[in-house]
């Protein structure tokens, strides 16, 4: 899995765009969808397939980085079980490395029916594709490491996609 992610982080900072760093005062929103079934996350040896939906504010306080917060949504299916929805939150920030490539430190929490709330330590990497001066397209690849009560043990890779808005 090490390898996958090295080689998806050099093939992000290898597409070229033109466009400059994010100034500060900007903010932008960002719809994106994880998972898609490519999340894959083990817990005990039992097997987890998600897909999540989130939607995420961005604010630069200074050139390239930005305070972070987001609500979303996902789906679970566990091996044997029945499938669980759940309720989410995060906030962090973000800094832009490389023209429009970025790294991002987040906490996020999420809540199921019938399960304690979950916190999780968030890190992920992407690339913006901006496709016009205002929208840009998001793909990312991240990692979750639980460290609440009952998801200690959980760690979680998978890849993201979104599209974004500059306002």
């Amino acid at each position: 899995m090490k390898k996958i992610l090295l080689i998806t982080l050099v093939a992000l900072l290898g597409i070229a765009t033109a466009n400059a760093q994010i100034a500060k005062g900007t903010t932008v929103l960002i719809a994106s969808a994880s998972g898609l079934d490519l999340s894959h996350e083990s817990n005990d040896g039992t097997k987890t397939t998600s897909f999540g939906l989130t939607g995420t504010g961005a604010h630069f306080v200074i050139d390239n980085l930005a305070i972070v917060g987001g609500l979303g949504f996902s789906y679970g299916k566990v091996t044997d079980r029945p499938s669980s929805t759940a309720f989410g939150l995060a906030l962090g920030a973000r800094y832009y490395f490389v023209k429009t490539a970025y790294g991002s430190v987040l906490y996020r929490g999420e809540k199921a029916k019938g399960v304690d709330f979950a916190s999780y330590a968030n890190l992920e990497v992407g690339y913006d594709i901006f496709i016009s001066d205002k929208v840009f397209l998001e793909p990312a690849v991240y990692y979750d490491k639980g460290f609440s009560k009952g998801v200690k043990k959980v760690s979680t890779f998978g890849l993201s996609f979104g599209i974004g808005i500059v306002l």
